[in-house]
């Protein structure tokens, strides 16, 4: 490491602070408390830090420090320590007892013991850190990990809650110390953050503390924030999440925030990308009976975690069988508490950790339901809905049908066979008051071939109510590769339909403005019956939802408003059809269309 050209030959330990960038530049790039670099400017730096400013390039050597521990006054109380006496010169300023020692080197209760013995990065010394309830519960999980009683952990909590401090700043220098020759590997959404870590969980093992319990110091010679070692063959790595991630395989991978942030989250590329980076990259890099945690605030219903987790998973803590066949531990800690069998005992609507956070704190996040549902009730499905309001959506019963209606029809289809997406079939009916009716729907994950027969069927079934009039769906991509198919297909079986495809230039949440109206406004019905339902449950989830198949078939009849009518009104395509008649009527060429359109093509083109 190249030292500082700033320094002189034997600098004092006030010009070494300085020559680093300050006492908070210097802080940040050792891990430790602002306030105790700011200390060493009149105190000098104590002899334990010595190695790691020789190791950052922030100090010519361990004898240029004692010289300037001289010219402070504190030779005796700080002299650097020699390999033998490494042990007693690495000794905490509060002499640790024999049963601090068995405490922290347990089993059982090590790392709470261990906790309170370090000045835990960015909290300060934990003997007089404050550990909440919730903290106890996430360092006993912890400790199920490493005993490997718990092989598989997820965690979510509201952002501030100190679980990234203790489940990577102090909970992996611990799993490293415990045991020779272990490897951790910690992934973030960015390999900067992966840094940024690891400065943190490396200060942990320069601690006199640390060499005082297990005997191990920081390897010499791997000054890398994101690859570092112990002296017992421990190594430590961070990587980015989407950065590729290469190197040995680990007894311990930590995912901490696997997404940035919300615009990430609602990215449906990104949430896919992350899952395929987790099955194809992170998790091959596991050695055999290796552990998995992942931690992070819940932004979206799919996003790693809602991936993984069970269809309709309802916020309990405890073991979860998931999807991708394995039982995680999951602890789920809501800001405020829902359940009876609250993970922390809390009775329903007590807040976390309130002798640090007021009841005040939570108010400015509770204004945006979407953020305080997905972020801080880690419920990214909210039970009302942000962007649909559940309670706006009118239900009607069969014999409540309007006799009049115009009906139209509008598409979520999904190119890709098996690729995950649902195609979504639905046919609505536009009342004289421009309400729209949820008459008929089809979905399914299926080949072309059989949702293509499905629309067909759904036009047929219309037929002799006036036909539908138009069929709606996403212009581009899709349209090139459905419409040949389809239109060959209603030939094929004399039917005969418009097709039209609307531009999807925007994003969902903006193209779905429309249908937001609608709904607001109270003008769209929907059947009393099991299939309403989930129609609306995943309308209520978006835009956080896992699906949105009915979603986009909502919006693109709320984009097509202007283009349909209800009985008895002129609906821009000539006054032969205001009496609600239709072209695809029985007696009107077959049921074929017009005889120019016979062939498949839009009347209306």
């Amino acid at each position: 490491m190249t030292v500082s050209t700033d320094l002189p030959a034997a600098p004092s330990h006030r010009e070494i602070i300085q020559a680093a960038g300050g006492v908070t530049r210097l802080a940040e790039r050792l891990g430790a408390k602002r306030t105790t670099v700011s200390s060493w400017q009149t105190q000098g730096i104590p002899a334990g830090w010595w190695p790691a400013l020789v190791e950052e390039g922030l100090a010519p050597s361990v004898e240029a420090m004692r010289a300037g521990a001289e010219r402070l006054g504190l030779q005796r109380k700080q002299a650097a320590p020699s390999p033998v006496e490494a042990s007693e010169a690495s000794a905490p300023k509060t002499p640790l007892s024999r049963r601090e020692l068995r405490a922290a080197k347990g089993a059982k209760g090590g790392l709470l013991a261990f906790t309170r013995l370090i000045d835990i990065p960015g909290l300060g010394p934990g003997r007089t850190a404050q550990l909440a309830a919730h903290h106890r519960l996430w360092l006993e999980k912890l400790e199920a990990v490493e005993r490997g009683e718990v092989r598989r952990l997820m965690g979510f909590m509201p952002p501030g809650s100190a679980k990234s401090t203790y489940a990577v700043d102090v909970f992996t220098p611990w799993f490293l110390g415990r045991k020779k020759n272990r490897s951790v590997l910690v992934v973030t959404y960015a390999t900067a953050l992966a840094g940024r870590r690891g400065r943190k969980a490396r200060s942990v093992t320069r601690q006199p503390v640390f060499a005082a319990l297990f005997g191990v110091s920081p390897e010499k010679g791997r000054a890398s924030a994101i690859d570092w070692g112990l002296d017992n063959g421990g190594e430590w790595m961070g990587a980015g999440m989407l950065a590729g991630i290469t190197g040995n395989r680990a007894d311990l991978i930590v995912v901490d925030d696997p997404v940035k942030g919300r615009s990430e989250a609602d990215s449906e590329l990104i949430r896919r990308r992350t899952r395929e980076e987790f099955d194809d990259t992170v998790r091959t890099r596991l050695k055999a009976g290796g552990r998995i945690v992942l931690i992070q605030t819940r932004w979206h219903e799919d996003d790693l975690a809602g991936s993984l987790l069970p269809a309709g998973y309802d916020g309990r803590s405890g073991p979860v069988l998931c999807r991708d066949g394995e039982v995680w531990e999951v602890v789920s800690i809501p800001a405020q508490a829902e359940r009876a069998d609250d993970p922390l005992g809390r009775a329903v609507g007590e807040y976390l950790w309130p002798e640090y956070w007021g009841a005040e704190h939570w108010a400015p996040y509770r204004l945006n339901p979407r953020t305080w549902n997905a972020l801080y009730q880690q419920r990214p499905r909210p039970e009302e809905g942000s962007y649909f309001e559940r309670s706006r959506f009118r239900r009607f019963q069969d014999h409540e049908l309007p006799g009049a209606l115009r009906y139209y029809g509008s598409s979520d289809y999904a190119v890709t066979e098996g690729g995950g997406d649902f195609t979504r079939l639905t046919v609505w009916g536009v009342d004289r008051g421009m309400n729209l009716w949820r008459v008929a729907s089809w979905g399914g994950q299926t080949s072309s071939d059989q949702w293509i027969e499905r629309q067909c069927d759904l036009i047929a079934r219309f037929r002799g109510r006036g036909g539908i009039r138009r069929w709606f769906g996403e212009a581009g991509v899709i349209q090139r590769a459905v419409e040949p198919m389809l239109l060959a297909k209603l030939r094929a079986r004399r039917l005969s339909c418009p097709l039209e495809w609307l531009s999807s230039g925007q994003d969902k949440a903006a193209r779905a403005r429309g249908a937001q109206a609608l709904v607001r406004e109270g003008r769209v019905w929907v059947r009393d019956d099991g299939d309403g339902d989930c129609f609306i449950d995943e309308c209520v989830a978006f835009p956080a939802g896992r699906y949105d198949d009915e979603v986009d078939c909502l919006s693109l009849i709320g984009r097509a408003l202007d283009r349909v009518s209800g009985p008895g009104e002129v609906d821009g395509r000539g006054a032969a059809f205001a009496d609600g008649g239709s072209v695809w009527a029985a007696g009107v060429n077959g049921g074929g269309g017009l005889p120019e359109y016979a062939e498949g093509g839009g009347v209306f083109e």
